[in-house]
């Protein structure tokens, strides 16, 4: 009787395996975090985010993920010896590819580079404000770009995961305050099966 137990649990062990990055799921990912620093009170130069991802596992277990990030960071503008800390927000679509560059054999931890490219819109909130006697002249443009990067994952179970991320955003000399970011940050994914 006892062999019976244990061969059930590991075939449970194999099918729960056998259901992570299936290439029958699909995700909803949610997340956020840190850009060009680890601050999200209002510095120099830096920002936070908010992620949400739609995506589905293909061949050789990698993953083609589309979605929108907002993100928000603060640039000093000086006018006249004066110093202004300017909002400015970017608003993407965005959607990648990430081949597999490391697993462990039970499927619970992946590594995977992330190649990727966006079109968006940033917008200088303070485009326009007087400082003084100084209006501050600046503009908000179309924006697009590449995202190189790397994610971790770690599954807790076939339908939870936690990923934690580091991407790039390379702006192609567009964005009239920085052209390039770096943006960190942990997600969860909920993974589940198309229906048919």
């Amino acid at each position: 009787m006892k062999y019976w137990f244990l061969a059930t649990l590991v075939m449970l062990g194999v099918t729960s395996q056998a259901q992570i990055h299936n290439r029958q799921q699909r995700f909803v990912e949610i997340g956020g975090g840190f850009v060009d620093g680890l601050s999200i009170q209002k510095t120099n130069n830096q920002g936070y985010s908010f992620q949400f991802h739609l995506g589905k596992f293909g061949k050789k277990e990698g993953i083609w993920q589309f979605g929108a990030t907002g993100q928000r960071m603060y640039y000093p503008i000086n006018v006249d010896a004066i110093s202004i800390l300017s909002t400015v927000d970017n608003y993407l679509l965005e959607g990648s590819f990430l081949p597999v560059l490391f697993k462990t054999n039970d499927r619970t931890f992946y590594l995977h580079a992330l190649l990727g490219a966006f079109v968006g819109y940033e917008r200088v909130q303070d485009a326009g404000k007087r400082v003084g006697d100084v209006t501050v002249v600046s503009k908000s443009a179309f924006v697009f770009g590449s995202i190189p990067g790397l994610q971790a994952e770690l599954n807790l179970s076939r339908r939870i995961a936690i990923t934690g991320k580091v991407q790039g955003y390379y702006m192609t000399e567009m964005s009239t305050v920085q052209n390039f970011h770096v943006r960190a940050g942990i997600g969860l994914r909920y993974n589940y099966f198309k229906s048919r």
